[in-house]
């Protein structure tokens, strides 16, 4: 009996199921479904557009972490090879880490989850790819509308049109339908959120009880204002600070207030005291950009910081620059290789972060998620204006040197946007609030491109166009080598090309003449004969093909002396076999007589289409 009624609990469970389906104003639509997979997780739901479906589960630990400022989120996403009905092409023949492009996604997908499952949040938000062709904006677009599309734009917003997230990269886009494409993609979000809501009524998972991190006492709040608030600002205002001199004054005041609170409360509680310091610090800090419209280091808000740029810094490299804007220093080196040096793509671009950019210390490590997605961002705002014929393989590897670049630590948004002067190619937009309104997305989009036109001009006293003489960048030659001498240059198992290479540093490349057919080895073809010869014919496979030799031991299965023996003449088509190319001459190698050996009723097959 007890066998019996827990299988009958799982039979009951399993049927529970629940959906959601939100249609979109092109016709796509978006199904959610939840309750009938990963049961045990606290949370789970099903989303599929069109042919794609993505299961994503939640689940939270009950202690808390060890920050208590925010609750953590980690969101891994796994493209599986079988989902798309393949196998990994590793050794081991099985999923491997996280690759780049699962890294990124991985940003943007929890919220159906998260809002169905018992862990306390303050969602949902609803979450839009949306494209741009002609001027037309395309929700959920396809990848082949994408291939067409001047914009690539991922968009997260929560109720109220009030936007969370932004990503994206165009061909540039102008300002007008970059806004254009927003404003439409956060009222389609809404309509996810809609769907969302109610599936997580259906659901009806009762949510486990957030309890909020202790606070400090109002006393030790009060004492730490009333003893740093004057030295804070005074610190804050003072613009001859520099970042490492401004993180030292903060921290020694800190450590003065410290022992003096301690002096009143003894038995205080430093992690209390922390957290009072650091409020008063952000509050400070806010108050001077809000109200007073100043940085900290005496810039107003729409003021750069000294920005000088450098180039040729390496004469041998193909390419190198040096940026500085304040205390951020970035150094670039570009390195062209030949095009079969990229598997997937011909721009690669590499950032790194190293701990003395910052004054760290820290061992070297694999590269970092936030190395990733900067890179990531960076690469997508020069692809769109890179030479649609370009013929190299292109590597930029940018490193941070310096950085004083984290002020927004205490801000509501870390907004990043990257163009030229007509127009947008990447944006990335981080909120730290449950969600920014449009109206502010869309002046700091304004105010953005204004930086970008004045940076702009700082660089072109630089450098204002590509340079066209640089003397040490590689040469690539085409030359096009006759099939019947091709085996000659690569030689056995392409001893002669490893042999130039090694000898030469020339790289040498191999590819089909434009218009030439793949020919499969064993594969039966029509041959043309186009001359008569004492010992053969001369045959072409296809238009355009340099005619090769089948010579009479080939023929026929009989010993012959002269193709005439066999009636042939001119313009007369036989079928033939082919067998690959000479490794020694390159030749094409066929055979009539393979296709008569094999037996009568194929000799009979064959002959049947000779003249």
């Amino acid at each position: 009996m007890r066998s019996f009624s827990v299988r009958n609990f799982f039979t009951n469970v399993a049927c529970r199921k629940y959906q959601e389906i939100t249609e979109f104003s092109n016709g796509r639509k978006l199904v959610l479904e939840s309750g009938n997979i990963a049961k045990l997780a606290d949370g789970a739901a099903i989303a599929t557009l069109e042919e794609t479906s993505v299961l994503v589960t939640s689940v939270s630990k009950i202690k808390p972490g060890s920050s208590s400022s925010f609750m953590p989120l980690t969101v891994d996403y796994r493209l599986k090879y079988a989902a798309a009905g393949r196998i990994p092409s590793n050794f081991l023949r099985r999923e491997l880490a996280p690759t780049e492009k699962e890294i990124l996604t991985s940003r943007v997908i929890a919220s159906a989850s998260l809002a169905i499952s018992s862990i306390p949040w303050r969602g949902p938000v609803g979450a839009v790819r949306v494209g741009l062709i002609k001027g037309e904006v395309i929700i959920f677009p396809t990848i082949k509308e994408l291939a067409r599309s001047d914009l690539n734009l991922i968009i997260t917003a929560s109720d109220n049109n009030h936007i969370v997230m932004l990503e994206g990269s165009g061909m540039p886009v102008s300002l007008e339908n970059l806004k254009k494409a927003i404003k439409i993609g956060v009222n389609e979000c809404q309509k996810i959120i809609i769907s969302i809501k109610n599936l997580a009524m259906q659901v009806q998972k009762e949510k486990k009880e957030y309890i909020p991190p202790p606070q400090p006492p109002e006393t030790i709040v009060a004492a730490v204002k009333s003893l740093g608030m004057t030295k804070i600002h005074n610190i804050f205002t003072d613009a001859s600070h520099d970042k490492l001199s401004r993180d030292g004054a903060v921290n020694e005041l800190k450590l003065q207030i410290l022992d003096m609170v301690k002096e009143s409360y003894p038995d205080l509680d430093v992690t209390f005291y922390n957290a009072a310091f650091n409020k008063l610090v952000k509050e400070e800090f806010r108050y001077l950009i809000l109200e007073k419209d100043i940085r900290c280091d005496g810039r107003k808000l729409n003021e750069l910081r000294p920005i000088s740029c450098d180039i040729d810094l390496f004469k041998p490299l193909h390419g190198s620059s040096l940026f500085q804007r304040g205390q951020t220093q970035v150094q670039c080196t570009v390195a062209f290789d030949s095009p079969d040096k990229a598997i997937s793509k011909n721009f690669l671009l590499h950032y790194l972060f190293p701990s003395f950019a910052n004054n760290e210390l820290s061992q070297a490590k694999a590269v970092s998620r936030r190395e990733i997605g900067h890179g990531a961002l960076a690469a997508k705002g020069l692809r769109p204006i890179l030479p649609k014929e370009n013929p190299f393989c292109i590597l930029l590897s940018a490193t941070v040197m310096e950085s004083n670049g984290i002020e927004d630590y205490l801000g509501d948004m870390d907004f990043k946007v990257a163009g030229t002067k007509d127009g947008v190619t990447a944006l990335q937009a981080d909120v730290k609030l449950p969600g920014i309104p449009m109206e502010i997305v869309m002046n700091s989009l304004d105010e953005g491109m204004i930086g970008i036109k004045n940076i702009l001009s700082i660089m072109n006293k630089t450098i204002s166009s590509p340079k066209k003489d640089k003397e040490n960048l590689p040469v690539i030659i085409n030359k096009e080598i006759p099939p019947h001498k091709r085996g000659a240059l690569i030689g056995i198992g392409g001893m002669n090309m490893i042999r130039i290479q090694s000898e030469t540093g020339v790289k040498l490349i191999t590819e089909s003449l434009q218009g030439e057919p793949e020919l499969d080895f064993g594969g039966i073809y029509t041959a043309k004969i186009v001359e008569i010869r004492p010992h053969g014919v001369m045959i072409t496979l296809y238009d355009g093909m340099p005619p090769t030799l089948l010579h009479n031991t080939q023929l026929d299965t009989k010993k012959i002396s002269h193709p005439s023996a066999l009636n042939l003449e001119v313009g007369h088509e036989i079928k033939v076999k082919y067998f690959g190319r000479d490794p020694a001459s390159g030749a094409i190698r066929v055979s009539r007589r393979a296709l008569l050996s094999v037996n009568p009723l194929a000799k009979k097959l064959f002959s049947n289409g000779e003249s």
